[in-house]
């Protein structure tokens, strides 16, 4: 696991999912590339003056807030996928097959909808060279940010993700955002936790 091959120094891809709190399986979000997580701490420094001195010396760091969220550029466009991103709209009609369409799936999504913005459990699943996988979990996420959904007609499509990481103190008081864990079995395993 700790080799010095240039190829296991990459993290490579990193598969997304994300569960309703109503569903009883996971969405595969498809595929995403360059997709990163992020980890922050903001602190504050303090200061006192030093004993016999105007010098003010540090003497404190307050930690003021976490925060963790998960990124990428998301290429399979389909309801379910639009919906995440756009803060949880609802989905109507979201098992049409569009003839002929080969990554494209159907539905309606109201824009400007005044429900609140819906909370997804996320793994992310990084499977490593030498067989060892990064699993990554958020109890609670929602979207971040603006949506924007590019029409480029020399790339394929792709649109931006962010699901930032909500703290559950109540249910998972040590872990409040999740956790980050390296293993030899992924989080997900099978057909049977996936749509």
């Amino acid at each position: 696991m700790y080799g010095t091959n240039p190829s296991q120094l990459t993290l490579g891809v990193m598969k997304l999912f994300f569960k309703r709190t109503a569903d009883t399986k996971y969405y595969d979000i498809g595929s995403i590339r360059d997709s990163s997580f992020a980890y922050g701490v903001e602190v504050k420094e303090h200061a006192s003056v030093l004993p016999s001195s105007t010098i003010l010396a540090r003497d404190k760091v307050v930690v003021i807030s976490k925060s963790a969220a998960v990124r990428g550029i998301a290429e399979q466009l389909n309801a379910d996928n639009l919906a995440l991103v756009m803060g949880g709209a609802t989905v109507t009609e979201n098992t049409i097959a569009l003839t002929g369409a080969t990554n494209v799936s159907g539905g309606h999504i109201p824009l400007g909808e005044t429900t609140a913005v819906e909370e997804v459990e996320v793994i992310g699943v990084h499977r490593f060279p030498d067989g060892y996988y990064l699993n990554l979990r958020f109890w609670r996420t929602n979207a971040a940010g603006a949506f924007e959904l590019p029409f480029n007609q020399s790339d394929w499509v792709g649109y931006p993700i962010e699901l930032k990481a909500l703290a559950d103190y109540d249910t998972h008081p040590t872990e409040p955002f999740g956790y980050l864990s390296i293993a030899d079995t992924p989080f997900i395993t099978g057909s049977g936790m996936v749509y």
